[in-house]
C-alpha cells in the first residue's frame, strides 16, 4: 500500500470510527483533478453536517464536489488552489460568516452568486495569483454585513461609484493590494473609501 493510499485510509478509518460531532476539519496536500479519496471524505462530512469550520489546501486543480454545498452549518471556510462550480440547486451557506478563497478557480458570476449566498458574510479575504476583474460595485453588492474586506489582485484599473451601497456601513476593515493600476486611482480610491464609510477604522492599500 502506498503512502497516499495508506494517507486516505486512515483518514476514513478515523471519520468511520469517530461517533460525536465534527465541528473541524483540515486538509492539506496535493491534489490535481479528481480525486475519489477526497470526495468521499467530503461526502461524509456533509452525511454528518456538523462541520463549522472547514479548510482544503489542495495545492492543484481539484474539482470539489457537490457534497460541498450540503455542509450548511459552515461558519468558517477557506478554499485553497481548486476548482469550484456552484451546484445549480445551491441555496447558499445560511451560517458563513469567514470566507477566504485562495488561488480559487471560478469565473466571476459563480463568485459573485457564491458571496451573494453567504447573508452573515462578515470577513472576506479574496486572494488571486492573475487580476480578476469584476465592478467594485457589483462585489459590494453581494455583502450586506461585511465587516472585514482584504482583497489581493483582484480589482483592476475601474471608476469610482458616485455612491457606495448603504450597506457597507459595517465596513471596519479595508486592506486591498495591487488592486489599481495608477497611483492617482489609489488615491481616490482611499479618500472614496474613508468619506463614505463611517465605521471604517483601518485601512491599507498597497502596490
Amino acid at each position: 500500500m502506498t503512502k497516499r493510499c495508506k494517507f486516505f485510509y486512515a483518514i476514513c478509518q478515523v471519520l468511520l470510527k469517530h461517533q460525536g460531532p465534527i465541528h473541524e476539519f483540515t486538509l492539506s496536500m496535493r491534489a490535481n483533478g479528481s480525486c475519489v479519496e477526497i470526495d468521499h471524505i467530503l461526502l461524509n462530512l456533509a452525511r454528518r453536517n456538523t462541520v463549522k469550520k472547514l479548510k482544503l489546501d489542495l495545492n492543484g486543480e481539484y474539482k470539489l464536489p457537490v457534497s460541498l454545498f450540503s455542509l450548511h452549518r459552515l461558519t468558517d471556510l477557506q478554499l485553497k488552489d481548486c476548482y469550484l462550480a456552484c451546484d445549480p440547486s445551491f441555496n447558499g451557506f445560511g451560517s458563513l460568516t469567514v470566507l477566504y478563497p485562495e488561488g480559487l478557480i471560478i469565473d466571476e458570476n459563480r463568485l459573485l452568486r457564491l458571496l451573494s449566498s453567504c447573508p452573515l458574510l462578515k470577513r472576506l479575504t479574496l486572494n488571486y495569483d492573475d487580476n480578476f476583474y469584476t465592478s467594485v460595485t457589483n462585489l459590494f453588492k453581494c455583502l450586506p454585513v461585511l465587516e472585514y474586506l482584504s482583497v489581493w489582485s483582484f480589482i483592476a484599473s475601474f471608476p469610482l461609484p458616485n455612491e457606495l451601497p448603504t450597506m457597507l456601513v459595517h465596513l471596519k476593515y479595508l486592506r486591498m493590494e495591487y488592486a489599481c493600476s495608477g497611483h492617482e486611482e489609489w488615491l481616490d480610491f482611499f479618500v472614496f473609501f474613508y468619506q463614505k464609510l463611517p465605521k471604517l477604522g483601518e485601512t491599507y492599500l498597497g502596490k
